[in-house]
């Protein structure tokens, strides 16, 4: 039990020791979180009010009023003829047509319009079209949706079989089996850090149990390239040396934990 202590002792105080120990522990989930924050706000800036504006998601004065503090002008060159006609409940001003490309880009320098698309006169047979936009802004897919409901009903005619090809699931009734309590004054007593309290349990877990595992990989890795293990094993026993270095490295990582 002495020769346990001893190597407990020395696998706790080495480690700590180590300027990488307390950087690990706190810069590597500040890093993290620094990193769900920056993606949870240019996941919330990447939806735009324009995808409401298709029949079935309930287009309010809070989403009209939304969208006419900030317009996001959307240019277009259809040069297959079917925005001729758009579809009731889009705001005037939203679409902007032009003759040619270098007109749409004109604006668009000028920061007249938000982005742009162009409908190639093959559209019905290929189905592609361009979008170019003032920066490349891989999360924002906001008026994808919008665009392909304006093409659909260029090519239907009919605002709700568009609304349909663009997500048939709208009109589907939505049941909560866990509906949650009241409190008494009336509030939900549901709380936001439900959602995020297991994700932070999850990765407390996972970088407890990937530091340890690498502290214990770099000790044994270490002792073995300097002939240590050789004489450590002449010392003590094989289960003492190893129950020590588990114990140790345990002790580090509640320490982490802490």
């Amino acid at each position: 039990m002495r020769n346990v202590l001893i190597v407990l002792k020395h696998e706790f105080l080495t480690t700590i020791q180590k300027p990488s120990f307390w950087l690990t522990t706190f810069l590597l989930p500040a890093v993290v979180v620094v990193m769900q924050l920056f993606t949870q706000v240019i996941a919330a800036d990447a939806f735009e009010p324009t995808t409401n504006l298709i029949p079935g998601a309930d287009l309010g004065a809070a989403v009209e009023s939304s969208t006419a503090a900030h317009p996001p002008i959307i240019g277009y060159v259809d040069d297959a003829s079917l925005l001729g006609t758009l579809p009731p409940g889009i705001p005037a001003g939203l679409l902007r047509a032009f003759d040619t490309e270098t007109a749409a880009q004109t604006a668009l320098q000028a920061e007249e319009i938000s982005e742009y698309y162009v409908i190639p006169a093959d559209f019905r047979d290929t189905g592609d079209i361009v979008q170019v936009s003032a920066e490349f802004d891989p999360f924002n897919v906001g008026t994808d949706d919008l665009m392909n409901y304006l093409l659909l009903y260029g090519l239907t005619g009919d605002a709700a079989k568009a609304a349909a090809f663009v997500d048939p699931t709208y009109s589907v009734p939505q049941y909560n089996l866990a509906p949650r309590q009241p409190t008494d004054n009336g509030a939900s007593s549901g709380s936001p850090l439900a959602f995020f309290v297991p994700f932070a349990v999850m990765f407390i877990f996972f970088f407890l149990i990937t530091m340890s595992s690498g502290f214990m990989l770099q000790s044994v890795s270490r002792e073995k390239e300097n002939r240590t293990a050789e004489v450590l094993l002449l010392s003590l026993r094989p289960r003492e040396l190893m129950l020590g270095k588990i114990l140790g490295l345990s002790g580090v990582a509640l320490l982490q934990l802490g």
